[in-house]
């Protein structure tokens, strides 16, 4: 499989309402939609969309690095050898994000041709996707009726460390007196707290119904020290940003959720042998988006399926999209999303909603 032609556009991704973490408000964000025409003489899309103060790269970077990629990407020859095609692209040395958007127009290519389709149909394991809802404490909507409003739900995530901690404990008491156990509970600090604050402020939350607390602390070892020394699981997840540190997290026992943000990361062929080895069955991979637009949807949903089916993941942000590079694929319907495993890669079913989108359109 060659690159023939690449072109690109910038889309911008804005939110239906702004979302406020103890980072920054995120309100809209720009994407890169690539669109390669492959050996095959068929057109295939990929999306390399950062996040400010999340992603490595940043959006200027990431464009930079589009404008230069085709000729180092003409020149190779693809198979369908995971080892080889890490190799290859690690050779080329790109941002996450476009590495990303690269290995999603390859795996779109092979999982639409006949003799190459049925490897990836083989490895889901699920069909039906559980998804947390996703509360915000910045939000205008009180928040017991945003968890009222989530039908299906049974998990919700919020971020905290947005107001001081002794308001954020009334919102969390209020909710527990609410719904007791009939919810569960995950938060997200995004790196705020020192050690010794979170281990103060960990003892706190104890008595609430909380699956786990994700990135209390902004570094591997101390979240180390945490997970020794409380009781709530603690979650890894923007750490996990190059194989270097997945590899750690990987062989440290302390820590067995592991949030998965596929645009954070890069490498989707590197994921599916993490999530997909037996000999990380004690790990908890969860997939979650990075404010991507519908069109990198599939691609989460397939890695969500390979993991256990009594997972909840963290794919609910395509709802709050105001602006969509395609209609939403895969929509959320009572707290789940379900799919045909014969349309999850679907190119047709894909580059139709993309062609027929009067938004944008590639240059020549």
């Amino acid at each position: 499989m060659k690159f023939l032609d690449l072109s690109y556009v910038k889309f911008p991704i804005v939110l239906t309402h702004q979302i406020t973490t103890s980072k920054q408000t995120i309100s809209s964000k720009n994407s890169f939609i690539i669109r390669a025409l492959l050996s095959d003489n068929n057109y295939y899309f990929g999306e390399a969309s950062p996040l400010t103060n999340f992603s490595i790269e940043t959006e200027e970077e990431t464009e930079d690095s589009i404008k230069t990629i085709f000729n180092k990407l003409t020149s190779i020859d693809f198979e369908l050898n995971f080892d080889l095609l890490i190799k290859q692209l690690d050779d080329i040395n790109i941002p996450n994000s476009l590495r990303f958007a690269i290995e999603q127009i390859i795996i779109m290519y092979y999982a639409n041709q006949p003799d190459t389709k049925d490897y990836f149909l083989s490895k889901i394991k699920s069909t039906n996707i559980k998804v947390n809802g996703l509360i915000s404490l910045s939000h205008k909507t009180n928040i017991l009726e945003q968890i009222n409003l989530k039908d299906g739900f049974d998990t919700f995530k919020i971020k905290i460390g947005i107001n001081d901690f002794a308001t954020e404990l009334e919102i969390l008491e209020d909710i527990h007196k609410q719904f007791g156990n009939k919810i569960t509970l995950r938060l997200d600090v995004n790196g705020l707290w020192s050690l010794n604050e979170a281990l103060t402020k960990i003892i706190q939350l104890e008595k609430f119904n909380i699956e786990y607390i994700e990135d209390p602390v902004n570094n591997i070892i101390d979240m180390t020290e945490l997970a020794q020394n409380t009781t709530i699981p603690i979650a890894v997840d923007e750490v996990i940003n190059d194989s270097n540190n997945i590899e750690l997290l990987l062989f440290n026992s302390n820590l067995n959720t592991i949030i998965i943000k596929p645009m954070l990361y890069g490498s989707i062929f590197r994921l599916i042998e993490i999530i997909t080895n037996p000999a990380y069955i004690d790990k908890k991979f969860l997939i979650s988006s990075l404010f991507e637009s519908s069109l990198s949807k599939p691609i989460l949903v397939y890695l969500a399926s390979l993991c256990p089916p009594n997972l909840t993941h963290g794919l609910s942000t395509f709802d709050l999209l105001k602006t969509d590079v395609t209609s939403n694929i895969l929509p959320l319907v009572n707290g789940s999303i379900n799919f045909n495993p014969a349309d999850i890669l679907n190119l047709v079913n894909i580059n139709n909603l993309i062609l027929n989108n009067d938004e944008f359109t590639f240059p020549n």
